[in-house]
């Protein structure tokens, strides 16, 4: 069947391990195929993909979950496309799951702890105090005494990275189960997402955590905008992806690498973790189907300054990953599409699109009786969907800067507005029953601002400007991989 190229050494791992007959696949649900299923366009980062008839046909059936079978090739070519996210995995191939210890990391939390272990009695349970006042963590400990939990004590506060590897340390499972106090897991996840171990290339899974219930406008504004939310559709979890990182308040690693959280940091440090198993060679998944769920902020001030500090990691994860960080990665010309229209030039939008068609079809030549047309189709309506999420990203990256040219520059304010309605509009619509207009626009505004001032102030202690640099690429859309 062939080699898919520009794979980098990362996932040769992950490539010498076939997906195992059994394993339900199926293809990403942005996937487009055209020329009777021949050609085919999506992936991460996005790319062009002309297959022969044979593969074709499979690639066509696992357009719906379908198991992989034991034909020759097609677990090896499950796993390429999976490795360059071409397809995901719904469920593992059956197999005995491995063992697990659940390391519940904490600094005070006392009710939220007791009420966890309470949940999970019975499962092989270790709570790692890191370092809260000697009352609370006498009743901590009593608390880890009654449900049979090992208790761990910092006398001070070592940060969450030191409190995962010590429990991690201490485990004896052979997968460990970090999980933040405040998050409640549904009963079935556990045994789904221990399941996805049994695939040996697998380092690490997470399922999604969507907010608890409640009530008022930033919990509503939370159930889509969540940061540890990442959304419906599975994924392959690497840096400049769809799922770009994966949170560690409820994360499943094997317990061999369990222990190399970075110490020295005390945010971004499940990012660093996770992008540092990828670099390793291993495949980190996202589960949507299995969920947990985790409270609101209690106040819009804790709210902002939980914003403002996941910002901040920016500058340090940039010294130490470079361009994986890079806040947009995108195609140029979607980007010069995008400026064309906030600009209102027509030359610029025009010519962002007309040249990247010509490239692409000339590609295509050969390959589908109409190629111009379907360059056409592919670079209009790839630049339609671009457009809200590089809006946002872009709104999330420079917001200061943006806030200060709309107030400063005159000329500047519609364009401004019209990129902040096109971050906003696209993202709150489907949502408007439960969110109302003024409050989710105030609280996205607010987010963004807090988010972004977090990346200034995080890339000017890291002396970097990488966490502000963008990345284009001018001809991606025109680029072709076979298989």
């Amino acid at each position: 069947m062939g080699n898919l190229r520009d794979l980098n050494h990362r996932q040769a791992t992950a490539l010498s391990i076939d997906l195992a007959p059994g394993t339900v696949v199926h293809v990403e649900a942005s996937a487009r195929s055209h020329a009777a299923g021949r050609l085919w366009f999506g992936g991460a980062p996005f790319r062009m993909l002309s297959v022969n008839q044979a593969v074709a046909d499979l690639l066509t059936q696992w357009k719906e979950p379908t198991a992989v079978t034991t034909r020759t090739g097609e677990g090896a070519l499950a796993r390429r496309l999976e490795v360059t996210g071409f397809l995901h995995v719904v469920a593992p191939a059956g197999g005995e799951l491995p063992t697990m210890s659940v390391v519940i990391p904490t600094h005070g939390r006392v009710g939220a702890v007791a009420n966890l272990l309470a949940q999970l009695h019975g499962h092989d349970l270790l709570v790692v105090d890191d370092g809260t006042e000697a009352i609370d963590a006498l009743q901590l400990e009593a608390s880890c005494h009654l449900h049979g939990a090992k208790y761990v004590r910092h006398e001070q506060p070592l940060g969450p990275a030191a409190a995962r590897n010590s429990g991690a340390t201490l485990a004896t499972g052979e997968v460990v189960c970090f999980l933040d106090s405040d998050v409640v897991p549904d009963e079935s996840t556990f045994s789904n997402l221990l399941a996805h171990f049994t695939d040996p290339a697998v380092g690490a899974v997470a399922p999604r955590i969507v907010v608890a219930n409640g009530t008022g406008q930033l919990q509503a504004y939370e159930t889509w905008s969540s940061p540890l939310d990442l959304g419906a559709e599975p994924a392959t979890v690497r840096p400049r992806s769809r799922v770009s990182y994966v949170p560690s308040a409820l994360l499943f690693v094997r317990r061999e690498l369990a222990s190399r959280f970075d110490e020295s940091l005390h945010v971004g440090e499940d990012v660093d973790f996770i992008w540092s198993l990828d670099q390793q060679g291993w495949l980190i998944r996202y589960d949507p189907a299995c969920t947990a769920t985790h409270p609101v902020r209690p106040t819009l001030a804790s709210w902002c300054a939980q914003r403002f500090a996941y910002g901040t990691s920016a500058g340090e994860l940039t010294n130490r990953h470079g361009e994986a960080t890079t806040p947009i990665a995108t195609s140029g010309w979607t980007a010069l599409s995008l400026l064309g229209f906030l600009t209102f030039s027509p030359a610029i939008g025009i010519g962002s699109l007309v040249v990247p068609t010509v490239l692409l079809g000339r590609r295509l030549r050969g390959r589908t009786p109409t190629p111009y047309q379907l360059a056409a189709s592919t670079v209009v309506l790839g630049s339609l969907y671009a457009g809200p999420p590089l809006a946002r990203q872009t709104v999330r990256t420079y917001g200061p800067f943006l806030l200060a040219a709309g107030i400063l520059l005159r000329p500047l304010r519609l364009p401004i507005l019209c990129l902040q309605a096109l971050a906003f509009i696209p993202r709150w619509w489907g949502n408007r029953q439960t969110s109302r207009l003024i409050p989710a626009l105030g609280l996205q505004t607010l987010d963004d601002l807090s988010y972004s001032s977090g990346v200034l102030l995080g890339a000017a202690h890291a002396r970097t400007r990488g966490a502000l640099r963008p990345s284009f690429t001018w001809f991606s859309s025109s680029s072709t991989t076979e298989d």
